[in-house]
Order: structure tokens, then sequence, then C-alpha cells
């Protein structure tokens, strides 16, 4: 559609483009109303941060934590951790490893400048604050990464599943230089 449109207009099935650009699909749509104040749900599968509009105002929203995000990636091949960074402005953004995006501008610069290659999930979540609020998204904040561990099978092994990771050793470089915490 190419246009922003009333969260009430939305409907199970639709698409979205993310601010990366790439398209997702709503999941469900759940509309309610509370005390003469209508709120409206949305669940985007796969993605936990997307625009949506709020009067004429552009508004970066998430869905659940990151615990929801992990368990919402643990089945993803190759998926071995899920992070959550929150930018300066209060905003979060969530990633997993193995992501296939690349970095651009500020973010390709730090990460050359480290010595990283680009495919953490601390990289995606950068990936996606920079795309979404420019530059100054991805100095300072705080970062938090967790491990995911696939029940896909019943001889899974899901131990660990949720429990803090601490950051390889690119990333410790790549946050130090970005003063994330």
């Amino acid at each position: 559609m190419n246009e922003w449109l009333d969260a009430t207009d939305l409907d199970k099935g639709d698409w979205l483009q993310t601010s990366a650009g790439t398209r997702i699909q709503i999941t469900a749509v759940e509309r309610t109303t509370v005390l003469d104040a209508t709120v409206h749900n949305l669940t985007v599968a796969g993605v936990h941060t997307y625009y949506v509009l709020a009067g004429a105002t552009p508004v970066l929203v998430h869905n659940g934590n990151l615990g929801d995000y992990a368990d919402s990636v643990r089945n993803e091949s190759g998926v071995k951790f899920a992070s959550e960074h929150t930018s300066p402005s209060g905003a979060k953004y969530y990633g997993r490893n193995k992501h296939g995006q690349q970095a651009e501008g500020p973010l390709a610069d730090a990460l050359e400048r480290t010595g990283h290659h680009g495919g953490c999930a601390e990289v995606h979540c950068l990936i996606q604050a920079q795309a979404a609020e420019g530059p100054e998204a991805i100095r300072g904040g705080t970062m938090r990464t967790v491990r995911t561990r696939n029940n896909s099978m019943p001889t899974s092994n899901t131990d660990g599943h949720g429990e803090p990771a601490h950051p390889c050793g690119r990333c410790g470089r790549l946050l130090e230089d970005l003063e994330i915490n």
C-alpha cells in the first residue's frame, strides 16, 4: 500500500514494511474497547519492532520482551542467541544471530574498527536501531543477550534457554566502542 494506515484498518494477513524495508505479515489484530478508549493490539510474527501511526506521528512499538523474542526464534536454523538493545531514546530492538542483514553507515564503520563479522544478535539489534532512529540510536544505551535452545524435537536439549549470555569478544569490543552497557 505504501501509506500509513490507522491500526483499526489493519487485518490478519495484511503486510507491513519495517523500518529496515523488510515485509512482515500481521498474524492477529485484537480490537478492545475499555472506558470509551479503543485500543488495538497487534501481534506481528517474527518481528518485535515496527511502526504504528499515533495521530500524525509514527511511533516505534514492539511485541513482548526479550524472553518472548527468544522463544519466538529458538527453532530457527542456527540461532543460538537473542539480544535486546535499549537505545538512548528508550526504544527497544530485538535481534538474533544468523540474521543475514548487512550493516551500513556508522554501524558498518564501527564493525570494521572493531574487527566484527556482523552476524551476532547484538549487531542485528543495532542494525534495526540505526535504521529506525539514525546513528544516535547505536551510541549508548544498554544491551542484554540470552541463550536460545531449540525445542522442536523430542530429543532437543533445551538446558540454558533464556539464560543470560555474555557477549563474544568481538561484540564486547563493539559495545565498548559504541559505549553501550
